[in-house]
């Protein structure tokens, strides 16, 4: 079995990717991850990668592998990469895998959501003024 590795570009809240060869998964992410003064409310941070036949992430049955980690805040931040580890499915070929993305979320009670801007997102999913703001990063499997 074909096994990847990358070297990406910049991820969400300053998330950064470069990629390791691992024995255990097809794809592995190592993501950098620099997060500050995550809202109390916040009960996980997770980043999610997927590898999928088609540009089109949406679409379950074009996803080759996908995986997760969660992000261990202490005190409301983390600094440190985490090596995110993408398996494929039962009955898919990694192999075919064209592009790959890798999105970080927030959760309140099970609900997950991206980071947001604005007055009017609730405070727990917002992101400070003045932050870009980038979660998600996407490219070409090589």
């Amino acid at each position: 079995m074909r096994r990847f590795a990358f070297a990406p570009g910049f991820l969400a809240l300053n998330l950064a990717l470069a990629g390791t060869a691992s024995a255990a998964a097809d794809f592995t992410f190592n993501v950098k991850v620099d997060l500050d003064s995550v809202h109390q409310d916040v009960q996980i941070v997770q980043v999610n990668c997927q590898v999928s036949s088609s540009a089109v992430f949406d679409v379950p049955a074009d996803t080759v592998a996908q995986g997760y980690m969660n992000v261990p805040l202490q005190n409301g931040a983390y600094h440190g990469t985490l090596a995110v580890s993408a398996s494929h499915g039962v009955g898919k070929d990694p192999g075919l895998g064209k592009v790959y993305r890798c999105d970080l979320f927030l959760a309140k009670t099970n609900v997950f959501n991206w980071p947001q801007q604005g007055a009017n997102v609730e405070m727990w999913k917002r992101a400070k003024d003045g932050t870009t703001l980038k979660y998600t990063i996407s490219g070409p499997v090589q």
